[in-house]
C-alpha cells in the first residue's frame, strides 16, 4: 500500500530480520527491503538508509550521466555510482548488486528508477537525498551553458564534510520546527 508521509506513523514502520522477513507484524515487508537488508550486511559503517525517487537525479541515470560534485554541500558525496538495474530491488542477489553498485559511496542512482543514500543518522541520510536532487538541479542547469566543472575536494575533504554537516543541522532544525512536517509530532507525542 502506497500512502504518503503525512499519513503514516511510528506503528506503520514494519521491522525485518537480515532475511527480509517481518518481525511481530502481520504484514510482509517491502518487496524492496533487499535493499536495506543487503546494504546493511555489506556495509557495517552505515546506520541509516534512504530509498526514494527524485525527480531530477534519474535523468542523469537514464542519460547515463555521471552526477558529479558541483556543489560546495553535495561536494561530501563526490561522484555518483550508478546502479543499471531499472528493476525493483526485490531479492537478496539484487541487493548485494546494490551494494556493490554502491561500493564504499553515500549514494548510488538507479537507473530510470530513483537513488539510495547511506550514512551514520537519519538526519545525514536526508540531508544527502536533498543535496543529491539539488546537485542534480543545478548540473543539469550549468549543462545547458556548457561543460560543468566538477569540485576537486582532494586534500579538503574535511573542509567539505564540515560544511555538509552544518547543512545538515540547520536542515534538521528547520523541517522539525514545523509539527506539519512531522508525522510523529501530529500524534500527540
Amino acid at each position: 500500500v502506497h500512502v504518503g508521509l503525512e499519513k503514516i506513523g511510528p506503528g506503520d514502520v514494519i521491522a525485518c530480520d537480515m532475511r527480509g522477513r517481518a518481525i511481530d507484524s502481520p504484514w510482509e515487508g517491502s518487496g524492496e527491503r533487499f535493499i536495506y537488508t543487503e546494504l546493511f550486511a555489506r556495509r557495517p559503517d552505515v546506520r541509516a538508509i534512504a530509498h526514494f525517487h527524485p525527480y531530477m537525479a534519474p535523468v542523469f541515470s537514464v542519460a547515463g550521466r555521471k552526477l558529479l560534485p558541483v556543489l560546495m554541500l553535495g561536494a561530501h558525496f563526490g561522484e555518483v555510482p550508478q546502479y543499471e538495474k531499472p528493476e525493483p530491488v526485490e531479492s537478496p542477489a539484487d541487493g548485494q548488486a546494490l551494494a556493490n553498485a554502491l561500493g564504499n559511496a553515500k549514494a548510488v542512482l538507479m537507473r530510470g528508477h530513483g537513488a539510495v543514500t547511506v550514512g551514520e543518522s537519519v538526519e545525514e541520510i536526508c540531508a544527502l537525498a536533498v543535496m543529491l536532487e539539488e546537485t542534480a538541479r543545478i548540473l543539469y542547469q550549468a549543462s545547458q551553458l556548457g561543460e560543468p566543472r566538477a569540485i576537486d575536494t582532494r586534500g579538503r575533504e574535511d573542509v567539505f564534510a564540515g560544511a555538509f554537516r552544518h547543512f545538515q543541522d540547520v536542515l534538521w532544525v528547520h523541517h522539525n520546527q514545523a509539527p506539519e512536517n512531522n508525522p510523529f509530532l501530529r500524534q500527540g507525542g
